[in-house]
């Protein structure tokens, strides 16, 4: 594994969560991308799709997931932005965001609040409020306690 990673040559690396190594094979399919774009310029563009399609199953097979429903984005900030913006979210639902949470992961979230999500709590640099708690809003009688969702955000800066 540490052949695929050289950056990790005589090193512990652990900080992957933000602009982490890439690997020999990652760099070797971006030089391929650029060669051909070189090359062939736009031409190039349906080599590309083509393969970002079976890329795109992979992930699906990966994570037991339909290829059709798995997207690329061009940074997490954009994804976030994305899954915020386009679930149907309503009064009620719940956004848990870790602690220490890398402040572009963090104010995503903080937008729902505006369409009656709960949370998440922190102060601006995505941190807790010390001594504060969120307890969540009270059930109301007709609701089953299944209703109500939540999105956990588990990839962290802090990883």
């Amino acid at each position: 594994m540490r052949t695929l990673y050289p950056g990790t040559a005589g090193v512990t690396y652990l900080d992957s969560a933000a602009v982490g190594l890439i690997s020999t094979r990652v760099r070797d399919a971006m030089t391929a991308v650029l060669s051909e774009h070189q090359q062939l310029g736009i031409a190039a563009a349906p080599s590309w799709r083509e393969h970002a399609g079976h890329v795109r199953a992979s992930v699906a097979r990966l994570v037991g997931g339909q290829a059709g429903r798995i997207a690329f984005t061009q940074n997490t900030s954009t994804g976030l932005a994305t899954v915020t913006n386009g679930l149907d979210w309503r009064d009620g639902d719940n956004v848990v965001v870790p602690a220490g949470e890398f402040p572009s992961n963090f104010y995503p979230w903080l937008q729902l609040r505006r369409r009656g999500v709960q949370g998440p709590r922190g102060r601006r640099d995505g941190r807790p409020r010390p001594g504060r708690r969120h307890r969540g809003r009270p059930r109301r009688p007709h609701e089953d306690p299944g209703d109500q969702r939540s999105a956990v955000l588990l990839a962290t800066a802090t990883t």
